[in-house]
């Protein structure tokens, strides 16, 4: 592939962090630390951004803002990566593996704290804020003594209360700082103990009160004899219910509408990706089928503008209102197309009652023996105007097929839920609608209608754009069904190539201003340029062999075509591998028409001239990668059930809320468990848990005889429930 890429000059992790936190330092938050995590050898694994408010406005002083930074290997983007055993590691983690096992370890909350003291020349650590001992890996602590200094309030004390245990479980000695006599005020920490004794020591710290910490012992009575009976394999760590994704990256956009899209990102206060996606869908609509793009050099394979778009997230946040921003250009157009279309009604109407009176005046003339030129007729009558059309809702397949007869270079077809849309196609009375949504997708297909009852024998080429959206829980249940071999696996969901889930957004800020009206013009600006296209100046030409389908054409430039090329080979070797799950391998099967068609789009909507270029297809296929990770989420889902049930049986596991079977090997009934009536565990989600937790070496299925029926019991795992 060429040097063009979408990579960014390397920043420090400084200039990251900033760039990353620009919002909140516009809004008046302060930086309060950069805290580098690193592996066992010193690496950089990720960095946790800290910034602080100093207070005024809507913000209290002291009020945080907290977010972990890495690099994905092209620049720093915001979340943690996948750590290799799925625990977070210790901070100062290298520190800890290379010093003298003997030496007392202190454990803190807060990175700021742990600097503090390792500034005494204390070796210090923490697991973060005051929840992350539930993800982070004790283990390279274990058999040390360890002295706990909790912040002064309840979640701080609760916090080390549950770190001693786990401490405890691995071999440590523990200690706690007796907060209490430290004259600290509420949510005092060891900073604020340091800087009312400024002079303090290494040495003097160690000489402070401290309480030895005796926890209750883990696992239960009878666990550990079980464990050393039985050889138990490491758990692995549970998957998380939604697989990781690669964040939105504005250089994906035409430049044209890059402004605009980050603008009403921070007026929306929603996730960019529904804004980029509608954007991309509607470009895709403008240019339909009344331009196509060659892939190849010299072959005919021809791909067309249209693009399908589905944008996953829960309700309240605003994909209704990104779509409808999104939209806005086509819904002018169609306003301004209803009204010509109105005016031309009107013509019509009237210019039909003057024919009609003309030729009934014919008529009456040749019956009376006139000498008329000839006799005028209904062929002769003045056509009725076509409504052209940019955007319609929800509406019937009888209807869209009539759209489309009118409108053969396409046009965008939105759907408030499309996960309600493809039930009802999955139904065996709406097969024939569904042959019609599967011919849509292609952008150039010939599709006949046929309604007997309603005497409609009809013609039309279908070039149809979708965008809607869907609720995490309906998409997830279809998916799960599709992917099992159920109603909906023949590729209509995984037409849907411009498909994203992000993760839920942050904190949300109330944002009152007026927006990028600069921004807005490019991009009205653009958009127009699309509905106004002309193919052939822009260098696109008819196929002079196949004139009953010559729609004008561009092909790619030399170093577009390189690098499509390289990409294409990669994924027909990957799909013909047969090691995708059916579903996914359908999904990215469908990337060989959408990534010459998101190409196209942005080679137009960035006012290009001639074969698509370089930058265009480097931005469609950085696309390909990002848009990828959501597809292996969407299908993902279809498991998180499993995951959930798997967490919350092991959340009851490690409280003791469960009744053993046999308390001398930690077993137990399931039954045990649905019976319980716990949120999410009946007998169908429970097996599920029961048997991913299985698959992890959590648990251990044993099945025993009985008079009847074998009876199965679960044993678990020692280290399952530290």
């Amino acid at each position: 592939m060429s040097t063009a890429t979408l990579e960014a000059v390397v920043e420090t992790p400084k200039q990251a962090a900033r760039r990353i936190a620009s919002a909140a330092l516009r809004d008046g938050f302060k930086p309060d630390g950069l805290h580098e995590y690193t592996d066992q050898d010193g690496t950089p694994l990720y960095w946790r951004i800290r910034l602080k408010h100093p207070g005024n406005g809507d913000h209290q002083a002291g009020e945080k803002w907290i977010r972990p930074m890495h690099f994905d290997g092209r620049r720093y983007v915001l979340g943690e990566p996948a750590f290799p055993n799925g625990r977070k590691p210790l901070y100062r983690l290298h520190e800890i593996v290379k010093a003298d096992p003997v030496t007392t370890a202190w454990f803190l909350e807060g990175e700021k704290k742990a600097d503090a003291l390792a500034r005494l020349g204390l070796l210090a650590t923490t697991a973060g804020g005051a929840q992350s001992d539930e993800t982070v890996d004790l283990k390279p602590l274990r058999g040390r003594k360890v002295i706990l200094w909790p912040d002064n309030d309840p979640p701080g004390r609760e916090h080390m209360v549950r770190v001693a245990a786990k401490l405890r479980s691995l071999g440590c000695a523990v200690e706690m700082v007796e907060i209490e006599h430290l004259a600290l005020p509420e949510k005092g920490d060891a900073v604020d103990y340091l800087q009312a004794h400024p002079f303090a020591t290494g040495t003097d710290l160690t000489a402070l009160a401290r309480i030895p910490f005796v926890c209750p012992a883990r696992p239960p009575p009878g666990v550990a004899s079980a464990s050393a009976a039985e050889a138990w394999p490491t758990p692995k760590a549970l998957p998380s219910e939604l697989l990781p994704i690669v964040p939105f990256n504005f250089a994906l956009l035409p430049t044209t509408l890059r402004g605009w899209i980050q603008d009403a990102t921070e007026v929306f206060q929603c996730a960019p990706d529904y804004l980029a996606v509608a954007a991309m869908v509607s470009i895709g609509s403008l240019v339909g089928r009344r331009i196509g793009v060659r892939p190849k050099r010299k072959a005919d394979w021809t791909e067309y503008g249209n693009l399908w778009g589905l944008i996953v997230g829960r309700p309240g946040s605003m994909k209704s209102p990104a779509i409808t921003e999104a939209s806005r250009f086509l819904r002018g157009f169609e306003m301004d197309a209803a009204g010509a279309y109105r005016d031309a009604m009107q013509k019509y109407t009237i210019e039909a009652e003057i024919f009609e009176v003309r030729r009934k005046e014919s008529q009456r003339a040749t019956s009376k023996g006139a000498d008329i030129d000839r006799m005028l007729t209904s062929a002769d009558a003045p056509q009725p105007p076509t409504a052209k059309r940019f955007i319609v809702n929800d509406a019937s397949v009888e209807a869209l097929h009539a759209i489309c007869r009118d409108n053969p270079q396409g046009f965008l077809a939105l759907r408030d839920e499309v996960a309600g849309l493809l039930r009802n196609l999955d139904r065996e009375e709406f097969a024939s609608d569904r042959a019609f949504y599967l011919e849509a997708w292609n952008g150039n297909a010939t599709h006949t209608l046929d309604r007997i009852g309603r005497g409609l024998n009809l013609s039309a080429r279908l070039n149809l754009s979708i965008l809607g959206g869907a609720q995490p829980a309906r998409i997830a249940q279809y998916v799960s069904n599709a992917v099992k071999g159920r109603a909906g696996d023949d590729g209509l969901l995984q037409r849907f190539g411009l498909l994203v889930w992000p993760d839920a957004q942050g904190e949300w800020r109330n944002v009152d201003r007026y927006p990028d009206t600069e921004a807005r013009r490019a991009a009205a600006a653009a958009f127009g340029r699309l509905r106004d296209l002309d193919p052939a100046a822009i260098g696109a030409e008819a196929d002079p062999v196949d004139s009953a389908n010559a729609v004008p054409t561009l092909r790619l430039h030399e170093e577009a075509q390189a690098a499509f090329d390289e990409w294409h080979e990669s994924l027909m070797r990957e799909l013909r591998a047969g090691d995708l799950h059916p579903a996914l391998e359908s999904h990215l099967s469908k990337y060989r028409k959408l990534i010459p068609s998101l190409a196209l789009g942005l080679h137009l909507a960035d006012a290009g001239n001639g074969p698509v270029t370089e930058a265009a297809m480097v931005q469609a296929l950085a696309w390909s990668e990002y848009l990828r990770t959501h597809a292996e989420r969407l299908y993902g889902s279809a498991t998180a059930i499993e995951v959930r049930s798997a967490k919350a049986i092991l959340a009851k596991l490690r409280a003791g809320a469960v009744e053993y079977a046999d308390k001398e090997r930690c077993a137990f009934d399931a039954r045990t468990i649905y019976r319980a009536g716990w949120a999410g565990l009946d007998r169908e989600a429970t097996q599920a848990g029961l048997d991913l937790l299985a698959d992890l070496h959590y648990l251990r299925r044993e099945t025993e005889p009985t008079d009847g029926r074998p009876a199965t019991l679960w044993l678990v795992n020692p280290e399952a429930i530290k």
